[in-house]
């Protein structure tokens, strides 16, 4: 699947990961300096966010061999899959917690979920 993003081999995958949240805490933590939040929710958010992201996946590429992006589209495209990886992660790992937490009913944790 081309999303815009291919890694060499999978030592290489861990290195850009390592490195791109490096950068990205930076650039975030840089933004709250400036102010800037992108935490606050929000469509407006939610497209910066992606376009922070997708400059931070650009800026590892250009030195980082085994990472490749093809191009400002690809960026956006690999920072949006990577978003919505990292969101069902975060849902499994919530509905991990709810179950063990005594309520094994998968209703019951969608409708807590939802709420």
């Amino acid at each position: 699947m081309n999303l815009g993003l291919t890694v060499d081999s999978f030592t290489s995958a861990i290195i850009a990961g390592l490195v791109i949240g490096i950068i990205a805490g930076i650039v975030n933590w840089l933004l709250g300096l400036l102010g800037i939040s992108l935490g606050q929710g929000g469509l407006l958010s939610w497209i910066i966010s992606i376009i922070v992201a997708a400059l931070v996946l650009m800026f590892g590429a250009s030195f980082l061999p085994g990472l490749k992006v093809s191009g400002f589209t690809g960026a956006i495209i690999a920072a949006i899959a990577i978003g919505v990886i990292g969101w069902l992660v975060s849902w499994v790992l919530a509905c991990s917690h709810q179950c063990q937490r005594g309520s094994t009913e998968p209703v019951t944790l969608i409708l807590r979920l939802l709420a």
